[in-house]
């Protein structure tokens, strides 16, 4: 094995650091990966979207091991609807709520939001709309600090997951269909969605990971069916691919594990000023790199 090959191979392993890291927090890790992979790997950038898109795909298959038993109740209360067994578990039902109720949510505004970024493309700079979504986030950042700290005793999330409705999952996919524009980062406005709709810190992280399976599984189908996957097939090396998906989906299951982690040991206030933090000191680094 040469340099060449070592090189390409701790880039690979870098590119899935990113991406396992980046994913869930509160920013957005495609623009991290779209320069990383323009700048460094010196891809097109319709590859480069290609490739980001995919390894997403890797992080979705993370999120369906690390809950796969939310999941398999899922399918569960599907095939007894089938089969008109009402003979569900309540979590289960809840789940499969979500699930479908966000992916219709998302599929509506990440449509429209979609369609509405190309039109916007023709006489907005793109960068101009990386940095309005960025100055969003910051805001909400801001907000969560200041609401964790002037209501750390009367503010507090008391919704379990069994406690879901349609309106949750849809509004939750609503929100989540936002992270199409540049700058917004998925996990960042879920887990605010779901903090404000007051499901306990557990329960809104759950509900946050959960409705990414289906939205990655509806785009990456998009996009497959779209022909784009040539891009990948014709301009990057399998094997440098290959090392990027496995390393994604390494890394994203530890780093998955550490948020819950964290989650978990923190009270509801410190976990929304932590959050408000982390959002508003990383996307307000981003917004002074780009002025």
């Amino acid at each position: 094995m040469n340099w060449e090959t070592y090189a390409n191979s701790l880039l690979a392993i870098i590119l899935g650091l990113m991406q396992g890291c980046l994913e869930w927090v509160p920013v957005s890790s495609e623009a991290f990966l779209m320069i990383y992979l323009i700048a460094v790997i010196k891809l097109d950038p319709s590859t480069a979207l290609a490739t980001s898109l995919l390894l997403h795909f890797s992080t979705m298959l993370t999120v369906l091991l690390f809950f796969k038993k939310e999941f398999k109740e899922a399918v569960n209360v599907l095939f007894n609807a089938l089969n008109r067994n009402k003979d569900n578990i309540i979590r289960g039902k809840s789940v499969f709520k979500l699930l479908w109720t966000s992916l219709l949510g998302s599929a509506i505004s990440g449509g429209a939001i979609y369609i509405l970024y190309i039109n916007l493309l023709a006489i907005v700079e793109e960068s101009f709309l990386e940095f309005a979504g960025l100055v969003v986030l910051t805001l909400i950042g801001i907000a969560m600090i200041f609401t964790s700290l002037i209501m750390r005793k009367s503010f507090k999330g008391f919704k379990s997951l069994e406690d879901l409705n349609c309106m949750d999952g849809l509004l939750g996919g609503l929100i989540q269909g936002l992270a199409v524009i540049p700058g917004i980062s998925r996990s960042g406005i879920t887990l605010t969605f779901f903090l404000y709709r007051r499901f306990k810190k557990e329960d809104a992280l759950t509900c946050s990971f959960l409705i990414y399976a289906p939205a990655v599984a509806l785009s990456t189908s998009y996009y497959l069916l779209s022909g784009n996957i040539a891009n990948i097939v014709r301009n990057i090396n399998g094997a440098f691919f290959f090392i990027a998906f496995i390393s994604t989906f390494v890394i994203s299951l530890l780093t998955i594990k550490s948020f819950v982690y964290i989650a978990e040991k923190l009270s509801f206030s410190r976990f929304l000023f932590f959050f408000g933090l982390l959002i508003f000191l990383l996307n307000l680094s981003l917004l002074v790199s780009i002025i």
